[in-house]
């Protein structure tokens, strides 16, 4: 039988909650284990200031000057997990943009009583001048679903962020710092994420583009996701405007950026 290090030893399971790492006292998930061997020889507390190091390094904030909070101990999902969870919130996505679709098309969700038009029309961010408005591409590009258990393990959903959610230049960062701190290197695990959300920028320009001008309009500075804002357009190759960079003539927005002057096919809106 494997001898328990002190600190197993020590750290007891709550019934009343699901345990992401261990199964029972001393005993980790089969997917967790390699993790918290690899912690066990590790000073966690050192661990910790070295993540905020990392971070900070990177120019990762959040908010007013706080540098986003990275735990070194990573969440770690088995294969099996991440199928269903992945299909599932797929799932859930294309039911919220179908529901979408419909609230601004046919409303058969309101003909069939199922949502009274008064939810719809009393909506805080409801638009009805979109209403019958075609829309090239998804009407939701970036979806941050807030994602927990229960107490036997089921995932769950706490919120759909589907309007301008931020994350994954946050996400990638915990990726980077984690797998650096415990020599896991993970690669650009994310570079398919930006492709897609790219893909998903470029398939709302107007018919007939084939190259679209996309830029990312952001609060500049004062906005508290300034650092994915900068990440996500270096990544994707567009630039960042401001309010004060766009102007209408003729029907047309343009853009100034670089001292230059460029009409714009597509606006990825990230403002407060």
């Amino acid at each position: 039988m494997e001898a328990l290090s002190p600190e197993r030893a020590r750290y007891d399971v709550d019934d009343r909650f699901y345990d992401e790492a261990f199964a029972a006292r001393g005993e980790p998930h089969p997917h967790y284990r390699a993790a918290i061997e690899a912690l066990e020889q590790r000073d966690l507390r050192v661990l910790e200031s070295a993540s905020a190091d990392a971070v900070r390094e990177r120019g990762a904030y959040f908010g007013d000057n706080d540098a986003f909070a990275v735990d070194p101990v990573p969440r770690v999902l088995s294969a099996e997990e991440w199928s269903g969870l992945a299909a599932g919130l797929t799932q859930r996505v294309r039911a919220l943009n179908a529901f979408l679709a419909d609230i601004y098309g046919e409303r058969r969700i309101v003909a069939a009583g199922v949502l009274p038009a008064r939810v719809v029309e009393s909506a805080d961010h409801y638009e009805p001048w979109m209403a019958g408005v075609a829309v090239r591409g998804p009407r939701i590009a970036a979806a941050g679903l807030d994602v927990v258990r229960d107490a036997s393990g089921r995932f769950m959903v706490l919120e759909d962020n589907v309007r301008t959610p931020s994350g994954i230049a946050y996400a990638e960062v915990a990726r980077e710092v984690v797998g650096e701190l415990l020599d896991r290197p993970g690669g650009d695990d994310f570079g398919p994420s930006f492709e897609a959300l790219g893909a998903a920028l470029r398939a709302a320009a107007p018919a007939g583009i084939d190259d679209p001008n996309v830029v990312l309009l952001s609060d500049g500075e004062s906005n508290s996701a300034w650092f994915e804002h900068r990440r996500i357009a270096r990544r994707l190759g567009i630039p960042i405007v401001t309010f004060a960079d766009l102007d209408i003539r003729d029907g047309r927005v343009f853009a100034r950026h670089e001292g230059r002057r460029e009409p714009v096919d597509v606006i990825y809106r990230r403002t407060d």
